[in-house]
């Protein structure tokens, strides 16, 4: 197989004829993506649902309310994480039909 040396985000990927690695570095990206966004809101859901229910008059502990938030956090993780994928593969279809 031939190989294609260049720079492109600072000198870390090599191209190889018949390889598209900017689809393999763009679903890594949107993983990143999904990931921060995940753990972002876990951290505000951790403190908000726990506030909230101690103010409604639930007693919850700081266990369990973390363990539904990995629930929701990893549920929230895969469905980010579609969607992005979803619309990337439907724009790129729109730009490769003209």
């Amino acid at each position: 197989m031939e190989c294609h040396s260049y720079n492109f985000w600072n000198g870390f990927s090599t191209y190889y004829v018949g390889v598209n690695v900017m689809k393999i570095r763009a679903r890594y990206l949107h993983a990143a993506e999904s990931m921060t966004n995940v753990i972002v809101g876990y951290l505000i859901n951790l403190g908000l649902v726990y506030s909230l229910l101690h103010w409604i008059g639930l007693q919850i502990t700081l266990g369990q309310n973390a363990a539904m938030g990995v629930i929701i956090a990893v549920v929230s993780f895969l469905r980010g994480y579609v969607v992005r994928r979803f619309y990337n593969n439907l724009i790129e279809r729109v730009y490769n039909d003209k």
